[in-house]
């Protein structure tokens, strides 16, 4: 269910001002990675695939 949120989230990310969207140690920046989704390094709150709870949590940033 993780990607299904981490998917919608991005579809959506326009009309929701979303920013970022992390999962599973992989990240979705708008306007910057063109609809790509890359390795994270722990910067910024993301974990790296493999540390403790990477898989159980979507980290979605907004905008102000």
């Amino acid at each position: 269910r993780g990607w299904q949120l981490a998917h919608w989230a991005v579809a959506n990310a326009s009309a929701l001002h979303i920013e970022r969207v992390a999962y599973a140690g992989r990240e979705w920046t708008a306007g910057v990675t063109e609809g790509e989704w890359r390795a994270v390094d722990g910067k910024n709150g993301a974990r790296p695939e493999g540390s403790a709870g990477s898989a159980a949590t979507v980290r979605i940033t907004t905008g102000r």
